[in-house]
């Protein structure tokens, strides 16, 4: 809101500027996606080390979003994976839990040697 009504002095009252909450918005979920992909990848590691069946194309979506080299035009958001991710929030937002994470993601190791024994 505060960056609409700057733009919108900027451009001499400019009234519609719809197009800047648009933009806002899409700025806002890139970050937040980028910052789901980390621990999206780790559990994905988990996935694979433990031989782990299930649906993870939400997690394998959002790991494999690829954002460089793009204009914010060029850039197509998907809502629902937005949504639906919001479970990787807490992994992201907490660094304990996502150094947790991706310390177990790295135990590869101790998996096979675990898998050895039966």
């Amino acid at each position: 809101e505060n960056l609409s009504k700057a733009v919108s002095e900027c451009c001499n009252g400019l009234k519609d500027v719809k197009w800047i909450k648009e933009v806002s918005n899409r700025i806002w979920q890139y970050w937040e996606l980028c910052s789901y992909h980390e621990p999206a990848k780790a559990f994905l590691k988990i996935r694979d080390s433990l031989g782990l069946t299930g649906d993870f194309s939400l997690i394998d979506r959002v790991a494999r979003q690829i954002f460089q080299d793009q204009t914010l035009e060029s850039i197509i958001i998907d809502q629902s994976v937005v949504e639906a991710s919001s479970f990787l929030k807490a992994y992201a937002d907490d660094k304990r839990k996502r150094e947790c994470l991706e310390a177990f993601a790295e135990c590869q190791d101790i998996v096979e040697w675990i898998r050895n024994l039966g």
